[in-house]
């Protein structure tokens, strides 16, 4: 039997148990909660997308709850009415902090960001037919993509909503596509009201990537999103600053049909020796470096590092500078400046996460589906 008719059986009986406990038929609906979790078991094993897993074992805790409350002398009734997920849980407003002079390198993925998003909003007359409202934003992991998407959204002054897969398919079954349905008609409300709004969607492949094994859930809401992405672009919301940003590590996972929706399709790769420099020096502002540090030389020294691998060195400099003042003085006094060998040290601790391999796949991909 495949998974989407197990599916349908687990809804089926799902319901059923739920309607027996309302009712207060312990026993049946003990029964049937049992079958349940061993239904949607059978199916999280069958399902290789972590997310839908997630969602998945979620409800199966659910159903394990409540069938313990069951087994006890005094189970509290279950309520009728279903309580609607608080838009806030759907969709987590972020405070725009990430200047645009913060974002070091990626000056390809910065100037197809900005042509898409900031001139429209600055010169809305000049883009009178349509401009670029869906974003795609594909590459390693660390190497800047949320950064990217915060920075540019505080650029507009728009209201930053990052929106998680894993969030909308974790709810109860059937209710996934209506959570995002909702989520695009709050966006679009406050669009309305005349302020700007990015909805950030990072591991965009947990809802819209090629599967073999497809449940109706995700059928379901991945229909849903493609219906509200190609609404953007109607008459009636043309005037509207509402854009959404995906990022994916993995954009050879993406649907065909997804990938025609983003009209900007942007490479944010591994930062380059001049971008390493530059980042170091940003995240060492906050302790002493001694004079023999070249910045240069450390950088030299780590080809292949993102951004995120270059920050965490860093840390591991100040974290061997604290734990020496607290070893060697308990903690009484400054900080000694970090030197040379300090960087050296914490290069040799942290390989680089970026696999050169990896990166000539992403460029692969971005010579057949790039558009920037």
């Amino acid at each position: 039997m495949g998974v989407n008719e197990l599916e349908a059986i687990a809804v089926q009986k799902a319901q059923l148990a739920v309607r027996l406990d309302q009712e207060g038929k312990r026993e049946e609906a003990l029964k049937n909660y049992e079958e349940v979790i061993i239904l949607f078991t059978k199916i999280m094993e069958m399902v290789g997308n972590d997310a839908i897993k997630k969602a998945y074992l979620e409800l199966i805790n659910r159903y394990k709850d409540r069938a313990e409350e069951l087994r006890s002398e005094s189970p509290i009734r279950v309520s009728i009415h279903r309580e609607e997920v608080p838009i806030s849980n759907l969709m987590m407003k972020r405070k725009g902090t990430v200047r645009w002079d913060e974002v070091i390198g990626l000056e390809e993925a910065k100037r197809a960001v900005r042509n898409a998003i900031v001139w429209p909003y600055k010169r809305p007359d000049l883009y009178r037919t349509r401009w670029n409202k869906n974003i795609l934003l594909f590459g390693p992991p660390g190497c800047g993509k949320t950064h990217l998407a915060a920075a540019v959204a505080n650029e507009i002054e728009a209201d930053f909503y990052e929106i998680s897969p894993s969030t909308l398919m974790s709810h109860l079954l059937g209710e996934s596509e209506k959570n995002l349905a909702r989520v695009f008609r709050t966006a679009r409300d406050i669009a309305r009201r005349g302020r700007p709004v990015v909805l950030f969607m990072d591991e965009i492949e947990s809802i819209i990537g090629v599967r073999e094994l497809e449940i109706g859930g995700e059928v379901r809401v991945r229909n849903q999103l493609l219906t509200e992405m190609g609404g953007l672009t109607e008459k009636e919301n043309q005037g509207l600053f509402l854009y959404i940003v995906g990022a994916t590590n993995k954009p050879w996972s993406l649907d065909t049909p997804f990938i025609r929706r983003f009209d900007k399709r942007v490479f944010v790769g591994p930062p380059d020796l001049e971008s390493r420099i530059l980042i170091l020096r940003l995240y060492s502002r906050d302790i002493s470096v001694a004079t023999d540090v070249d910045y240069q030389e450390i950088a030299s020294l780590t080809e292949g590092y993102s951004g995120d691998d270059l920050a965490k060195t860093v840390t591991d400099v100040h974290d061997r500078l604290r734990d020496e003042l607290f070893e060697q003085r308990g903690g009484a006094g400054e900080l000694r400046s970090a030197t040379r060998d300090d960087y050296v040290w914490a290069i040799q601790r942290r390989k680089p996460s970026v696999d050169q391999d990896l990166v000539q796949r992403y460029r692969r991909w971005f010579e057949e589906h790039g558009s920037v």
